[in-house]
């Protein structure tokens, strides 16, 4: 650690022992205290004004005592110069040309009856101004400066030091002019002034002299130990031998002058003894470091080699004989030439020359070890101040070697980078111009890389993603990474759908050099969850079809709403080939006569249908030629009876389960529409497979579904209905039990008697329009009241569907459940929720209206009141409570109890704070479309919306016209941003909002906490606040709450 601190540390106790003089001086005049200001009576005593400038020269060095002072501290100290210099000159100049200028203060008697008892002496007033001086010149650098610098300070203590010999040996010419009228150096100043003279010289503690002083060296040590001695103990030991002679009472000169030549050589002696041991210690501790720094050059991991000028080695340490194989004695008869290849000579006198202009020279060289092999090395070398040459070699070896492998590796990564075909990966710099495209990015976009290099990325996306694709490079650019989902433009203009990543990528600086983006397509991906939700759906809805002609039907309606523009099924049984089903993309089927000629098909050699029945595996004709044409001649002459024009391609997919061909569908495209591929027929093999399944399914259940209906031990009631008179031919024991009746009492009666007039509807009409249903759709489903025997009622659900019976031919097998449990309990539920609902609504109201008498209490105050800032306070504090009414009152008023429509809110709001502040002037203005929030997001927003308008309204505008503008949304991440902002004159940049001691702002912060949300601030064009938080609905999941933003609309 430097010891410039420590010297810092002395100069400022130096300089506080001579301000605290200076200080005990002014005390002493205030109390009249004469040892305070003199130290010993009938001595010339410290005057009031060098007391006084005393303490400025101690507070002038003080403020100066860091290397690194404020600029505020050194313009005091020279300011403090400045004083104590002109102090000093203006005394002199009163002394010299015999002026009375002003300085000669005295508050009170001090001993001197001269003119001037309150003028200090000639020789203070010249160290005051050296004094000064040096001071003024602390920031000198040149040697020339700092040596002035010193000797004004020397000078200073020069005189001073003389006065306090004189002092010390009673000798008065050396602090006062015998015989004159003028005031003697008194002995505080001489202790002060030389006091902060030495401080001031220890500020500088690396120049001059004091260096030298400080100095651990030898000479520093002799002039502190022989020097500080002299200075001190000389005068004092001196002093000390003159009151022993005067005690003793001797008078003989030569007995005096023989006594203080032997003191003189005994305290010689006893310093040279003192420095020896010193000097001793410290060049024991020379040798020690010598050592020390031996052993550490000769245990550096790095080769270090000295040749004198000959080019011959004179010294080199371990590691250097260890890289090349030699002993040290080997290396020191060689040369330079001896370790290099004869080829790097050239090379060599170059650099010899280089190093000769001065200089240091660093470089790659090949160095010969012992066993003839050559070493790769860097060496630094430079000329020493004594002429010899010094190199410091490093073994590179290994670091070539990783920087090779790090090449093969970055080639690696490169090579990696440019064949990736999943992802496009292209890199950006700072103005989104393309630096980098990849082969992933060629096939995404179809641009070449000399076609993007240098265009900006914005090609990439379309002209309404272009402020996105912007705020992402932005994000990536502030916080490192960005990603989103952006619709993405190809070359032929078509576009896609990709996921993106932005990462900022940095420069040897740390500094952000431009943008790498991670794109990948995501029309696989979707097309994949398009087709596994189509499929599901399919799945879904061939599960619950239950007749066979309706699950055909199905399967036709499915596939060519989202496969072809027409489809065909064509069912294979018992050998036999049959068309049972044509439909289009509009859900137009074929008409009947377009069937029937050709419902029985014949075998035609090379007919696609044929290939599929015989092999049951799909066909893929990508692109119907006129022979295909031809050959699916049924097919389309059957599609122009819908009104298709030409096939353009076809996919022929069996539909099989267990192991049997069910049927065959073929699937058409139309009018040039996208030819089929391999990605298709895997989706209409997969339609297939599930058809097939629900087809099987459904011949399973024709031929079971009778006997379990109408099997007794069926756990719900089941009945057949005869079709041609609707009256009951079976019931089994569940039904009869459920509606009252014994065994065989129901059979013969008619299914209306069953049923119970419900919302003004006869059974009789109940009956008809289920029977209307089953003669359209062949099924029905749905709740039905029914009477039992005894005349009570209750409620079932029921499901119908026609059956071809080998007894009583067609009929209707309905199977009912009980649900009149449900029924009641459902009731109950909607009479308790109507009633929590009037309950919410008064408690809204009741709410509503405390509040209100709140805030006319407040008016109440404020009439009682003469304080504008309690006015101002009450005024807040009722626009913050009728906020909040504001919210109730909305509830009260909406259909949802739950929610407030936000847009209509703010507008009350707006107005009623608009009228409480007389802002009539102002325009407000509204965003809040079909945003709505339940009454724990309402409140805050409102109250934060409150704090800010009022406080636009307050403070923003200074002719009382503006515009407010408060604006609510939904982002894409299901936040809700909340924006307040004015065309105000803004709030000024030095202003910490977020420290502010107001009330409102304090609350905004709050309140935004609450909501679990950020506030920020944009002082650019007036005010703008943004808080930004999370929709309890988004929390709650994605489809509990939606919002989006409305155009702006005035208030």
């Amino acid at each position: 650690m430097s010891a410039a601190p420590a010297h810092e540390r002395r100069a400022l106790w130096l300089s506080a022992v001579g301000g605290a003089l200076g200080a005990l001086a002014l005390v002493g005049h205030a109390l009249q205290l004469q040892v305070l200001y003199a130290f010993a009576p009938g001595r010339p005593a410290m005057q009031v004004g060098t007391a006084v400038f005393v303490v400025v020269a101690a507070l002038g060095v003080a403020l100066r005592r860091e290397a690194r002072a404020s600029p505020a501290r050194r313009a005091g100290s020279y300011a403090t110069a400045a004083a104590v210099f002109a102090f000093g000159v203006v005394v002199g100049l009163e002394y010299l040309l015999h002026l009375d200028l002003g300085v000669d203060w005295r508050p009170g008697h001090t001993g001197f009856d001269g003119p001037h008892p309150g003028r200090p002496s000639p020789l203070t007033a010249v160290a005051f101004a050296a004094l000064g001086a040096g001071m003024a010149l602390r920031d000198v650098r040149a040697t020339s400066g700092a040596a002035t610098r010193e000797a004004l300070c020397l000078t200073t203590i020069f005189f001073m030091f003389v006065s306090l010999v004189g002092h010390a040996f009673g000798a008065g010419p050396l602090y006062e002019l015998d015989g004159s009228a003028v005031m003697g150096v008194a002995l505080p100043t001489g202790l002060a002034l030389s006091a902060i003279a030495v401080a001031a010289l220890l500020e500088r503690p690396r120049e001059g002299l004091v260096r030298m002083a400080v100095s651990e060296g030898p000479g520093g040590v002799l002039l502190r130990r022989l020097g500080l001695t002299a200075l001190i103990f000389g005068p004092l030991t001196g002093g000390a031998a003159l009151l022993l002679v005067r005690a003793v009472g001797l008078h003989d000169l030569p007995l005096i002058l023989a006594l203080g030549n032997v003191l003189a050589v005994f305290l010689a002696l006893l310093l040279l003894v003192a420095t020896a041991v010193r000097m001793e210690r410290t060049h024991d501790a020379s040798e020690a470091h010598r050592r020390r720094l031996y052993e550490l050059i000769e245990q550096a991991p790095a080769g270090i080699f000295v040749a004198d000028l000959s080019a011959g080695y004179t010294e080199v340490n371990d590691a250097g004989c260890r890289m090349l194989g030699h002993t040290r004695e080997e290396l020191l008869g060689k040369t330079i030439l001896d370790l290099i290849p004869p080829e790097d000579e050239g090379r060599l006198r170059e650099a010899q020359q280089a190093l000769m202009g001065g200089g240091v020279h660093t470089a790659e060289w090949r160095l010969r070890r012992k066993d003839g092999t050559f070493v790769l090395a860097e060496v630094t070398a430079k000329i020493l101040p004594d002429g010899l040459w010094q190199a410091f070699v490093h073994d590179i070896s290994e670091r070539i070697e990783l920087e090779r492998k790090v090449v093969e590796s970055r080639d690696f990564l490169q090579k990696v980078l440019e064949s990736s075909t999943e992802y496009a990966i292209i890199a950006e710099d700072l103005e989104r111009r393309v630096v980098l495209w990849n082969e992933g990015a060629r096939r995404s976009y179809g641009w070449e890389l000399d076609e993007v290099a240098g265009r900006d990325s914005a090609l990439l996306v379309g002209p309404s993603e272009s402020a996105a694709w912007q705020a992402l490079h932005a994000r990536a650019i502030e916080r490192g990474t960005a990603e989103g989902n952006l619709v993405a433009r190809r070359k032929d203009g078509r576009t896609f759908s990709a996921s993106v990543v932005c990462t900022r990528m940095r420069g040897a600086g740390d500094d952000p050099t431009g943008v790498l983006v991670v794109m990948r397509d995501l029309t696989v991906e979707q097309r994949y969850l398009a087709e596994q939700e189509f499929l599901s759906r399919v799945g879904v809805e061939l599960a619950s079809c239950l007749e066979y002609g309706e699950t055909l039907t199905r399967v036709a309606e499915l596939v060519s709403g989202a496969l072809g523009d027409w489809v065909a099924i064509d069912v294979v049984a018992d050998e036999a080939v049959r068309r049972v089903r044509l439909l289009d993309r509009r859900g137009t089927e074929a008409p009947p006569l377009a069937l029937e000629g050709r419902s029985s098909l014949q075998r035609e050699e090379g007919h696609p249908l044929w290939k599929v029945i015989d092999t049951k595996q799909p066909l893929l004709l990508t692109h119907l030629a006129p022979d295909d044409q031809t050959r699916l001649g049924a097919q389309i002459d059957a599609a122009r009876a819908l009104g298709r024009s030409c096939a353009s391609s076809a996919m022929l997919v069996p539909l099989i389960a267990r192991g049997q061909l069910l049927a065959v569908m073929t699937v058409v495209a139309c009018d040039g529409e996208p030819e089929y591929g391999p990605a298709d027929l895997r989706l209409a093999l997969e339609v297939a497979r599930r058809a097939a399944l629900a087809i099987d399914n459904v011949q399973l259940f024709q031929q079971s579904r009778l006997q379990g209906a109408v099997t007794t031990n069926l756990s719900e009631g089941a009945v057949l209905i005869r079709a041609s008179d609707a009256t009951i031919v079976y019931a089994n024991r569940r039904f009869e039990d459920i509606f009252g009746y014994q065994r065989g009492e129901l059979v013969g009666k008619p299914i209306q008697a069953l049923n119970a007039e419900d919302d003004d509807v006869t059974p009789v009409a109940r009956a008809g329009q289920i029977i209307d249903a089953l003669a359209r759709m062949g099924a029905w489903h749905g709740e039905i009241k029914n009477v039992r025997k005894d005349g009570t009622e209750f409620w079932s659900t029921a499901s119908v569907s026609k059956f071809d019976h080998e007894e009583y031919g067609p009929v209707w097998i309905a199977v009912h459940s009980d649900i009149t449990e449900r029924r009641l309990l459902e009731e109950k539920n909607a009479r308790a929720l109507r009633d929590k609902e009037v309950l919410l609504r008064e408690i809204h109201h009741r709410v509503k209206n405390n509040l209100q008498v709140i805030s006319s209490l407040f008016s109440l105050q404020r009439e009682r009141t003469q304080s504008a800032e309690l006015k101002a306070l009450l005024d807040e504090s009722r626009t913050r409570v009728e906020s909040i009414a504001l919210v109730h009152e909305q509830l009260y008023r909406s259909a949802e109890l739950a929610a407030i429509d936000f847009d209509e809110y703010l507008r009350r709001l707006l107005h009623a704070i608009r009228s409480s502040y007389g802002a009539e002037l102002v325009d407000l203005e509204v965003s809040a479309k079909d945003v709505v929030l339940d009454v724990e997001e309402a409140v805050p927003c409102a109250l934060i919306v409150c704090e800010l308008v009022s406080n636009s309204l307050k403070h923003a505008f200074d002719g009382g016209r503006g515009k407010v503008r408060v604006a609510a949304r939904r982002d894409e991440r299901g936040q809700c941003v909340l924006e307040v902002s004015d065309d105000g004159r803004g709030i000024p940049p030095e202003f910490e909002w977020k420290r502010a001691r107001s009330l409102g702002l304090r609350l905004v912060q709050g309140l935004a906490r609450q909501l679990r949300g950020v506030v920020e601030l944009d002082r650019g064009g007036g005010t703008r606040f943004s808080v930004t938080f999370m929709l309890r609905g988004a929390r709650q999941g994605p489809e509990s709450r939606g919002a989006s933003s409305g155009a702006p609309t005035s208030v």
